[in-house]
């Protein structure tokens, strides 16, 4: 894969790094009549289908008159939150001193939309029990599909969740760019402790131990303007 030059700050050490990776009910009748149920409520964000209810008996009707059977129409869900799809490649398979996930993020959706408001999570554990004073730093290594910077920053999940208590968080609130219908998003970034230690992969939760090559998770989540519109935490 060619890339372009991007540059990648580390949130709080300004630090600048610079690399290029090779990477509804139904209604009742009023005139003794079947009626149809209403139209089915508007999907969840992810566009699921809404559900039609069945038309009450009519008022009046000749007896043991039925409404007929709602026929809903499908949950449009909100044209304004985009639509992705996120692939890992693990560059670290694994027991590793640094942890190595290319992450990559597809548009969906029908039209562009602003990296401003994207924030992508990968979680996992950091392995460091009680160790007093080690801390975790994280090194750009390269990036496709932005037009500039980022934030990159380890953040401690409190209390911990089951294969998670840190994520590396990718904020994009500086980057002006605008992701393209049918583009993507690619960014490489390592994470290590000080103290030079292990990390246990297999008990990471975003982590992959088959991904030779990119395959699609839902163990990295995506936020948009802070809501949750892609993968499923911890």
């Amino acid at each position: 894969m060619n890339g372009r030059w991007r540059r990648a700050r580390v949130e709080g050490s300004g630090i600048w790094c610079l690399a290029v990776l090779v990477l509804a009910a139904g209604c009742s009748s009023t005139s003794g009549g079947p009626s149809d149920g209403a139209a089915g409520t508007g999907g969840v964000p992810s566009g699921a289908p809404g559900t039609g209810g069945g038309g009450a008996a009519g008022a009046g009707g000749s007896p043991g008159s039925t409404g007929a059977a709602g026929s809903g129409a499908a949950g449009a869900g909100d044209p304004n939150l985009p639509m992705v799809k996120m692939s890992l490649w693990e560059y670290a398979i694994g027991p590793t001193t640094r942890l190595a996930p290319n992450m990559w993020m597809d548009n969906l959706s029908a039209k562009p939309f602003s990296m401003h408001d994207i924030e992508i999570r990968y979680w996992y554990t950091s392995d460091i029990g009680g160790a007093a004073g080690v801390t975790q730093s994280t090194q750009f290594q390269g990036s496709q599909g932005l037009g500039g910077d980022f934030l990159m920053s380890v953040v401690p999940v409190i209390p911990a969740r089951p294969m998670a208590d840190s994520y590396l968080k990718l904020d994009f609130s500086s980057e002006p760019a605008s992701v393209d219908v049918g583009t993507y998003v690619n960014v490489l970034v390592y994470v290590t402790r000080s103290d030079g230690g292990t990390y246990d992969q297999s008990n990471d939760y975003s982590y992959n131990a088959s991904a030779s090559a990119l395959a699609v998770t839902d163990r990295i989540t995506v936020y948009y303007k802070g809501a949750l519109i892609y993968g499923t935490e911890p």
